[in-house]
């Protein structure tokens, strides 16, 4: 049962260390930033505080929980919450520190870690939050908007994107001049724009944030199916191949762009 009230438009910050020094330490840096703080002894403690998927940070401490701590960075990258994770250790080279890495973990904090490390790391994480937050509430506006949308009506925006007259689309699509014309009217309202053209560039950039979330989706399965494949192989010899963070929305972005996986949207 949870306890805690969570304010989805402040970043909750959740750390898993019997330290209560640190506990308060982390405290005092996340209020500077902005950021809400909840603290936990062990994984299972968290849970029980906080919605975890809502976490934009989680710092783990691999010393007090590492096997909880690697089945909620499971569930975490299963529910594409978007959270960033780090790993604080005492142990460089540890099989628990290249699991934590392997499931999407972007910094190992070597106790006792300094102010300014989880300092850089907090503002990563809270940029990232702002990112998949934003993103999200996109995909969700366009579905909401296509869902309000008919085949028919789909066609007409289609059709008058490329600047062919009422005329010419209801000839094309077999309805009469005042279809299209009210199929056009319903088309702007739903989008909340001004012209068609302007609605189908809103269609388009829907369906790239739609190629972002399936290209999320598919980094974390991979991340998720090499964990498997490696559960029961020791872990240091894959410490090297594994430091590169995750890709944010913004860098997936980047590499459809690249491709041109964009083209004809």
């Amino acid at each position: 049962m949870l306890n805690l009230e969570i304010d989805r438009s402040i970043p909750l910050v959740g750390i898993v260390d019997r330290d209560q020094a640190v506990v308060q330490g982390l405290g005092r840096v996340t209020e500077r930033l902005g950021m809400s703080l909840q603290g936990a002894a062990t994984v299972a403690e968290l849970r029980n505080r906080v919605p975890t998927r809502h976490m934009a940070a989680l710092i783990l401490a691999l010393d007090t929980d590492a096997e909880e701590g690697a089945r909620l960075q499971r569930e975490l990258l299963e529910q594409d919450a978007g959270t960033m994770v780090a790993l604080t250790t005492t142990l460089a080279n540890s099989h628990e520190v290249t699991r934590g890495l392997m499931l999407g973990a972007v910094r190992v904090l070597q106790r006792p870690w300094d102010t300014e490390s989880i300092t850089q790391f907090l503002k990563l994480a809270h940029g990232q939050f702002r990112e998949h937050q934003s993103h999200q509430e996109k995909l969700a506006d366009f579905r909401r908007c296509l869902a309000e949308l008919t085949p028919r009506q789909l066609r007409v925006l289609e059709l008058a994107s490329t600047g062919m007259s009422n005329k010419l689309i209801a000839g094309r699509i077999d309805v009469s001049q005042r279809t299209v014309e009210a199929e056009r009217s319903r088309l702007l309202e739903v989008f909340g724009s001004n012209s068609c053209s302007d609605a189908m560039v809103r269609l388009g950039e829907f369906r790239v944030l739609e190629q972002v979330e399936r290209m999320r989706k598919r980094l974390a399965l991979q991340r998720l199916n090499s964990d498997r494949l490696t559960s029961l192989q020791h872990g240091e010899q894959f410490f090297d191949s594994v430091l590169a963070p995750p890709l944010g929305d913004a860098d997936l972005l980047g590499c459809l762009e690249s491709s041109g996986s964009e083209r004809g949207l």
